[in-house]
């Protein structure tokens, strides 16, 4: 019975897994990822813009019981701005601080290493990626100044997407949406702070930055935990052998705490997605956004289920 209820579960999942590379072998021959990376550079400020607009609508909304639009979307981004600004005042010059010190420990730390970079490629790396920074600083400019105006104009947009999409459709996937940045927030916030604590505690230097990395990457599925707990590990064994494995098992164990227990309870009235729809949206969106990919596949994956079990269900009925 139970082999019964896989195989069509599995067939579908080959059936998926099939299509997916026909469709990344005929982009390949095609040549067609570097026209796609242009055109999606192109939209994506009006792409994020309307997230970052979908983001802060609910405060603009309560703002507006009191103010008019214009009022309550310049109050809304002037409230977001100050809060930024405190936690940057309060932060930064920490971080700063903790990266100027750190920056000796990964100098002697790749002095030890047998295989040396080559310092050629690493300078050309770091300004590749400092002129990507640049058009990431520039598009997140862009993409808040539209966001100003789809939140100026949201009654109009709404009724706009009204037209092609059903309300109810549109409802219930900005509910699981913000029920996914929601816990999203809070899960990191939890690590955050847990990491931070403990790692205070074994006395690893470089806490509050070490906490940072390890809970940010945490929000890039499955292996943004790997990915973040290496600095940590390498600044532990600095220190000497005991720190170093103590902060592998405190790594080890808080990941599991959060994966097994704190990550399920948050999202539970969330996303009930199967882990392999969510790997299979992570390989695809990597390949093709790097790490913005990741982050935005499980979301993806939601907004499509969303979108699935709607039409089925109305088939249904």
């Amino acid at each position: 019975m139970i082999n019964k209820l896989k195989e069509p579960l599995l067939r579908k999942i080959l059936y998926l897994l099939l299509i997916i590379l026909v469709f990344l072998f005929i982009i390949k021959e095609c040549k067609l990822i570097g026209f796609c990376f242009t055109i999606i550079s192109l939209i994506s400020p009006l792409f994020f813009g309307f997230v970052i607009a979908w983001l802060l609508k609910p405060i603009m909304l309560k703002i507006n019981k009191k103010f008019n639009t214009t009022i309550s979307t310049i109050l809304t981004y002037v409230i977001i701005a100050i809060i930024i600004f405190i936690l940057g005042f309060i932060t930064i010059p920490i971080i700063i601080k903790e990266i100027k010190n750190i920056i000796p420990l990964i100098i002697d730390i790749y002095q030890k290493i047998p295989y040396k970079i080559n310092i050629d490629k690493m300078l050309t790396i770091i300004n590749n990626k400092t002129l990507k920074l640049k058009t990431i600083i520039l598009n997140i400019f862009y993409s808040t100044f539209i966001s100003f105006f789809y939140l100026l104009s949201h009654k109009e947009v709404s009724k706009s997407i009204k037209k092609y999409t059903p309300s109810k459709l549109i409802s219930k996937i900005s509910k699981n949406l913000r029920l996914f940045v929601k816990g999203t927030i809070i899960d990191t916030l939890i690590l955050f702070i847990t990491t931070f604590i403990s790692l205070l505690i074994i006395r690893v230097p470089y806490s509050l930055l070490l906490a940072l990395i390890i809970s940010l990457t945490n929000i890039i599925p499955y292996i943004g935990p790997y990915i973040g707990a290496i600095p940590t590990i390498l600044v532990g064994f600095s220190v000497n052998t005991k720190v170093g494995i103590i902060s592998i098992i405190i790594i080890i164990l808080l990941q599991f705490i959060e994966s097994t227990f704190i990550h399920p309870i948050i999202m539970s009235k969330s996303l009930k997605i199967s882990p392999i729809y969510i790997i299979i949206s992570l390989i695809i969106c990597g390949y093709f956004f790097g790490i913005i990919g990741m982050i935005i596949s499980t979301p993806v994956v939601s907004i499509i289920k969303t979108t699935y079990d709607y039409y089925k269900k109305k088939k249904l009925n």
